[in-house]
């Protein structure tokens, strides 16, 4: 997330009533999953192959719903 997405993110969340601290550290836990799951996805696709992969992406969220979003 570049740096004027997260003064963005503050100040939507503390619109909202979030502490300013709190929202920094969601914001480094965020940024902290997305390194871990680019890392993790690299070595599943290293073993079962580039191509399998955005196939089996695909496939699993093809079958989630959208049905609690707006109508």
């Amino acid at each position: 997330m570049s740096r004027t997405g997260n003064v963005k993110s503050m100040a939507y969340a503390t619109q909202h009533g979030v502490d300013i601290a709190t929202v920094a550290i969601m914001v480094q836990l965020i940024n902290g999953g997305s390194a871990f799951g680019r890392i993790a996805i690299g070595q599943i696709s290293g073993k079962t192959g580039y191509i399998n992969d955005p196939i089996r992406a695909t496939l699993a969220f093809s079958f989630t719903s959208s049905s609690s979003g707006p109508s």
